[in-house]
């Protein structure tokens, strides 16, 4: 078949571990696609319940499946470094073993990516939870789903995720890419630099729904691997450095991760005692190794930053990063106080 008659291929890659409560809703949401040209890809990560049976009695049902299985490697970046030379498609979506579809969703984004041949399109998002009423929905720009966004403008309004991630995107743009698999969110920085490398950003009346409601969900658990989601934030700060972003966005994410490194390292000293001598080292050798690329931040640079925060914050978070030494004395004085009050907060 030439490539002028070759059905256009939607690759919709959905990573499983353990998830056989919502996994087979989440297949039928997207067999029951009003646009049929697409393969889903699911990555088993060795689930140790029934998830791969699942997945294989659906392999056999329908052409469309494809199935593979890994060794366990504990997140969704290593599964999508693994994936990526399997997706056949000119597009690529992506879904958690329990987010579901509108039926439309697909041929929406495809009919919105043949029109406009944008690298990005980007549906309806519900933050979905089961038998809730008036869902939170993201819809367009304040509900104006016409906008065309540039790559830049779509990056800012993603910092605070006034536009969300579960995009369609032109293939292309996983060529050479490889997701940093030290931390289990490294996708939240890779859409960041998909929507930088878009040529535009463009929103359809399709629905995706991000389900919230499972407390299963690796978003949901606290354990070590969201003490190293920070250097998902460190990189986002250097992406919008390299690319010379306005000084007060990268102002606002420098002192996001200042903050966020201050916090965490509170919570794990008053958690010590309840982590192995190995975790407690891995996080503590992390924390210290982003504390040295903080403290390379020169003061006149902070003084810069001025949206929400004003000079004295900025002296303030400089004077702490200035020097290990002194910020390990002014953390065992907040430990103390932790301690007699019995509080911490972690952002």
């Amino acid at each position: 078949m030439s490539s002028e008659t070759k059905p256009y291929l939607i690759s919709i890659f959905m990573p499983v571990y353990n998830g056989s409560k919502y996994l087979e809703k989440s297949i039928e949401s997207v067999l029951k696609q009003t646009f049929t040209s697409f393969e889903l890809v699911c990555v088993d990560d060795t689930s140790t319940d029934n998830s791969y049976e699942i997945l294989k009695r659906y392999e056999n049902i329908d052409a469309r499946i494809r199935i593979f299985q890994k060794p366990n490697g504990g997140n969704v970046p290593k599964s999508f470094n693994f994936v990526i030379p399997y997706l056949k498609g000119d597009s690529i979506a992506y879904m958690s073993q329990d987010d579901l579809m509108s039926p439309d969703n697909l041929e929406k984004l495809y009919i919105k990516q043949r029109d406009t041949d944008a690298d990005c399109v980007l549906p309806d998002m519900v933050f979905y939870y089961e038998n809730v009423n008036n869902n939170k929905i993201l819809s367009g720009i304040d509900g104006n789903r016409d906008v065309i966004l540039s790559n830049r403008d779509a990056v800012v309004l993603s910092l605070n995720w006034e536009i969300h991630g579960f995009a369609l995107w032109k293939s292309k743009i996983f060529k050479n890419e490889i997701f940093p698999e030290e931390s289990f969110d490294s996708d939240e920085y890779m859409t960041r630099k998909f929507l930088l490398k878009s040529n535009k950003v463009v929103f359809c009346s399709g629905t995706f729904f991000y389900r919230q409601d499972n407390e299963q969900a690796v978003t949901k658990t606290f354990s070590i691997k969201n003490y190293f989601s920070i250097l998902k934030y460190f990189r986002i700060l250097q992406l919008l450095e390299e690319n010379d972003f306005d000084s007060n966005i990268t102002g606002e994410m420098l002192f996001h991760v200042y903050r966020t490194h201050f916090d965490l390292y509170r919570f794990c000293s008053l958690r010590k005692e309840i982590y192995s001598k190995n975790d407690f080292k891995r996080v503590r050798l992390m924390l210290f190794e982003l504390h040295v690329q903080l403290q390379k931040r020169k003061l006149n640079e902070l003084m810069n930053f001025k949206r929400g925060f004003n000079r004295l914050k900025s002296i303030f978070w400089w004077v702490l990063y200035f020097n290990y030494s002194f910020f390990k004395l002014v953390m065992l004085l907040f430990f103390m106080i932790d301690k007699v009050k019995g509080r911490i907060k972690v952002r």
